[in-house]
C-alpha cells in the first residue's frame, strides 16, 4: 500500500495517468523494415488557401497546464473539470478518485465506462513488480556449462545462455552498440578460463512462457519497433540493425548486421550508383531468417541503417553470444539451438540488469513497450 500511495497517492499523478486513457497506442515512430530514400527532397507544394478564409486568424492555443493543490472535493472536482474540458477534444474519458484513507469516491466522470487502458497500464506493472520483487530487483543473464572444463581451456561440452528477462540487455547500457551485452559476458567466459567450446551454444528462454506475441496485438504490428517480440532472453530490444554502406573501388556496397550474427544468411542485391548521397534500398527478412537487401546507394552516402524485428529472439541472442565469443578469441566448434538448461550445469559468467526502479524510470518516462512486457 504504501508503493501505490507513493506512486498514484497524489491527483496530478492521476490527472497524467488519465491522460494516458486517450493513447491507444504509443506514438511512437520506428524505422520500418522497408525504406525508400530520395536523392533530393520533394519539393513542398504551396498550400492554396481559399479566398474567404484568407486573413484570418488561428484560434490560440489553450493555455498550459498547471499544476494545483486543491483543498477538498469541490475544489478537486473543479479543477478535474477543468482539465477535462478544455483539454480533452476527442476520445473517449473515464476518471475515478478515490480516497485512500477513507476509501470514499472524490470525484467521478463516466466512472463506470469500459476502456482500453493503454499506456496507464505500465504504471501498474511498476506498481506490482515493485510490490513482488522489490525496486532494486535486478534481473539476471547468466552463461553456464555443460560439460568438464579442462586445464588447457577446452569446455567438453556447451555453453548455455540463460535469460532471465532483462529488457536492459542492449547497447544503450553498455558501452552504446548493439554487440555490447554478448561482448561483456563473452569476455566474462573469457577470464572464467574457457579458451574452446566443443559443443553448441544453447540458448535457454524457458523462464518466460513460449508465446512471443500477447493477446490483442494486431497483424499490422508487428513489422514496428515498438510490437518486437517478448522473450525471457531479448537482445537489443528484439531488433536487428542492417547497414548498408557504399565502398569505394566496388560495384556492390556492403550489407552488415548490428550485431553481428553466426549463422544469419545475407542477400545482397544493392548496387552502387553514381556519386550522389542519395539511397533508394529496401530490407526484409525471408520465414527461415535470410536478411534481403535490395535497392541502390550512392557512392558519397553515408551509411544507411535500418532496422528489422526479430522473429525468434533466442536464436537472435544466442548468434550473437556465439559471434561474441569467436570475436573475443574462444573457439566454438558447434552450432546453435534452443533448449531449456540441462541439469548439473555449472555457472560461469552472470550480467545483471540495473534495478527495477531505474527499468521502471526508462519504462514509464519512454513509455517503453519492450520493458513493460518482460
Amino acid at each position: 500500500m504504501r508503493l501505490v500511495r507513493r506512486l498514484l497517492g497524489s491527483w496530478i499523478a492521476i490527472a497524467a495517468l488519465m491522460a494516458g486513457v486517450a493513447d491507444a497506442q504509443d506514438r511512437q515512430t520506428p524505422r520500418r523494415s522497408t525504406v525508400s530514400a530520395r536523392t533530393k527532397p520533394a519539393t513542398p507544394k504551396k498550400k492554396v488557401v481559399p479566398a474567404a478564409r484568407r486573413g484570418r486568424r488561428r484560434p490560440a492555443p489553450p493555455p498550459p497546464l498547471v499544476a494545483t493543490t486543491p483543498w477538498g472535493t469541490a475544489s478537486l472536482a473543479s479543477d478535474l473539470n477543468a482539465l477535462l474540458d478544455q483539454r480533452v477534444k476527442t476520445g473517449t474519458w473515464g476518471v475515478l478518485v478515490t480516497s485512500l484513507t477513507r476509501g470514499d469516491t472524490l470525484f467521478a466522470r463516466q466512472a463506470d465506462t469500459p476502456l482500453m487502458p493503454a499506456s496507464t497500464q505500465k504504471l501498474f506493472t511498476t506498481v506490482l513488480a515493485f510490490d513482488r520483487l522489490g525496486p532494486w530487483h535486478q534481473l539476471n543473464t547468466d552463461v553456464l556449462r555443460v560439460g568438464a572444463l579442462e586445464p588447457d581451456g577446452t569446455l567438453r561440452g556447451s555453453l548455455v545462455l540463460r535469460g532471465g528477462g532483462d529488457p536492459a540487455l542492449a547497447g544503450r547500457f553498455l558501452g552504446g552498440t548493439p554487440e555490447a551485452p554478448m561482448a561483456v559476458l563473452a569476455q566474462m567466459v573469457l577470464n572464467a578460463g574457457v579458451k574452446r567450446v566443443t559443443g553448441d551454444i544453447i540458448a535457454d528462454a524457458s523462464a518466460f512462457e513460449p508465446r512471443r506475441i500477447p493477446d490483442g496485438w494486431l497483424a499490422r504490428y508487428l513489422n514496428d519497433s515498438y510490437a518486437a517480440r517478448v522473450s525471457a532472453l531479448s537482445l537489443n530490444a528484439n531488433l536487428l540493425h542492417v547497414a548498408v554502406t557504399p565502398v569505394r573501388g566496388r560495384a556492390t556496397p556492403a550489407v552488415t548486421l548490428r550485431p553481428a550474427l553466426a549463422g544469419v544468411k545475407v542477400i545482397n542485391q544493392t548496387t552502387i550508383r553514381g556519386t550522389g548521397r542519395g539511397a533508394r534500398l529496401s530490407i526484409s527478412r525471408t520465414k527461415d531468417g535470410t536478411v534481403v537487401a535490395k535497392g541502390w546507394i550512392g557512392g558519397r552516402s553515408q551509411p544507411r541503417v535500418y532496422t528489422v524485428v526479430v522473429e525468434d529472439p533466442t536464436q537472435f541472442a544466442a548468434s550473437a553470444f556465439r559471434s561474441a565469443l569467436v570475436a573475443a578469441g574462444i573457439e566454438v566448434d558447434g552450432g546453435v539451438r534452443s533448449e531449456p538448461t540441462p541439469s548439473g550445469a555449472a555457472r560461469v559468467a552472470t550480467l545483471s540488469s540495473p534495478p527495477l526502479i531505474q527499468l521502471a524510470r526508462v519504462m514509464n518516462g519512454e513509455s517503453d513497450n519492450h520493458f513493460a512486457e518482460l
